[in-house]
């Protein structure tokens, strides 16, 4: 089946995309009347509602609802009492700044604000990365000490093993923990070479990954926010992005598994759909800022059971990773 549009035949997929793409459109453009509606019903004419771009990795529906959600939520002030009898989509966190923060915060938003200067800009960055990089090194632990659990043999190994550039090369498939593991840190810490993941780190390393997500996913402050809003909010959205890709890495390594073969491409991690976010308020005791993360759907919510782990299991993987080594 195909849809004639000035003489050109769409197939079926085609047709069904762009009409998903004119719908988004459609939305886009009635977006900021409906933003206007929702400050309007909590009195609030400047409160700030971020909201984050739509995924084309997902349906245009998805976005949409979740955006609707999001508006009905916050006319009813988050209220828990709303959220339980409408069931209404409920914040995943909530900040309220202290009340000295909150008066020398509302005092300077009342200034004029001077342009930035490139070199104001290039520390806000720099210090921005340094936090992500915080963040990302406590999950790292984390998921290293509590979910590869025993697999951190396997990954030792892997790590110590695999000295050269994988890049477009296709191998036989072993320890899907570990193997996701490595290359969710090759994906966030922006490196190729799996044993270059088993170095001590270098201080004047740049992971740019995290570069990467401060630079496109992370949101563009309000003026109406405070530092201390805006480190939490960036702190929350890429906790949240680096638990949500290790679950699809761990996912995708699974079905590797399977199929008997890995696809070594630096650039899989794009595939994956990312979960919409909003946030509203200004994180004072009258506005808190409340933080609305899109909810998983189906069994993509689970992590995948890891593979059981023995000494079987490990020579195993060691005996497929020995084959690699060139």
């Amino acid at each position: 089946m195909s849809s004639p549009i000035d003489g050109f035949a769409l197939s079926d997929e085609s047709a069904a995309a762009l009409a998903s793409h004119v719908d988004m459109i459609r939305f886009a453009d009635q977006l900021p009347t409906l933003i206007e509606k929702c400050r309007a019903s909590v009195n609030s004419p400047f409160m700030p509602l971020v909201l984050s771009k739509p995924d084309n990795r997902q349906r245009s529906l998805s976005f949409r609802h979740f955006v609707t959600d999001v508006l009905t939520a916050v006319s009813f002030k988050g209220s828990l009492q709303a959220q339980q009898e409408l069931h209404l989509l409920a914040p995943i966190s909530t900040f309220i700044e202290t009340h000295e923060n909150e008066n020398k915060r509302l005092t300077q938003t009342k200034k004029v604000r001077a342009s930035p200067s490139g070199k104001s800009i290039a520390n806000a960055t720099d210090q921005k990365l340094a936090e992500a990089t915080a963040i990302y090194r406590a999950i790292r632990r984390h998921l290293w000490r509590h979910r590869l659990c025993a697999h951190r043999a396997c990954a030792r190994f892997a790590m110590k093993s695999l000295w050269w550039d994988l890049e477009g090369a296709k191998t036989d498939a072993f320890c899907p923990t570990a193997v996701a593991f490595m290359r969710w840190r090759m994906h966030w810490e922006g490196r190729r070479v799996p044993s270059r993941l088993a170095e001590r780190p270098e201080r004047t390393a740049v992971a740019y990954g995290l570069l990467g997500w401060i630079s496109m996913s992370a949101p563009i402050p309000s003026v109406y926010w405070s530092k201390n809003f805006e480190a939490w909010l960036n702190a929350s959205l890429l906790a949240a992005a680096c638990f949500d890709s290790f679950r699809a890495w761990e996912q995708r390594c699974v079905l590797d598994l399977r199929k008997g073969k890995i696809a070594w491409n630096f650039r899989d991690h794009d595939n994956y759909a990312r979960r919409h976010w909003a946030c509203s308020g200004r994180g004072t005791s009258f506005e808190p800022g409340l933080l609305f993360l899109e909810p998983f759907l189906g069994a993509t919510s689970q992590f995948p059971e890891p593979e059981p782990f023995n000494r079987a299991h490990y020579l195993r993987s060691r005996q497929i990773i020995d084959l690699l080594k060139r």
